[in-house]
């Protein structure tokens, strides 16, 4: 399945999402890119099943999931709520989730997590006493 996103709702969606690149299209005009911060919000719908952030409880839903997912991956938060604020309007076509369906899919994360660490500190320790 395709990810499709809307970006038009978002106040100066023009400025906001998009940055002008060097480069110049066939007919010499200007190519945009979408931003660093917009790309990220996007993918990270999919990540944490908040599809549109159409008001502010909406944002900081996506906002704390987002939080936790990073938390459950150790990764670091490359984001700010202030980020995702200024980006309500934003809609995909990610469906949002229940909150016991997010929980569950968190914890399945931090498992997968936890299990491959596990994991490669074993692989370490075998290489490190095959070595010695």
């Amino acid at each position: 399945m395709s990810l499709n996103f809307n970006l038009t709702k978002i106040d100066d969606h023009k400025t906001l999402c998009y940055r002008k690149v060097d480069e110049k299209g066939e007919n010499g005009e200007p190519l945009f890119q979408l931003r660093v911060v917009t790309d990220r919000i996007i993918w990270g719908t999919m990540l944490v099943d908040v599809g549109n952030l159409k008001n502010t409880k909406e944002c900081k839903a996506f906002f704390d999931r987002y939080c936790e997912a990073a938390a459950a991956l150790a990764l670091p938060v490359d984001l700010t709520l202030d980020d995702v604020l200024a980006h309500k309007g934003l809609s995909t076509n990610v469906f949002k989730t229940t909150e016991a369906k997010w929980l569950k899919r968190l914890a399945l994360m931090l498992r997968d997590r936890v299990a491959r660490e596990r994991r490669w500190a074993a692989e370490k320790a075998e290489k490190a006493s095959a070595a010695a």
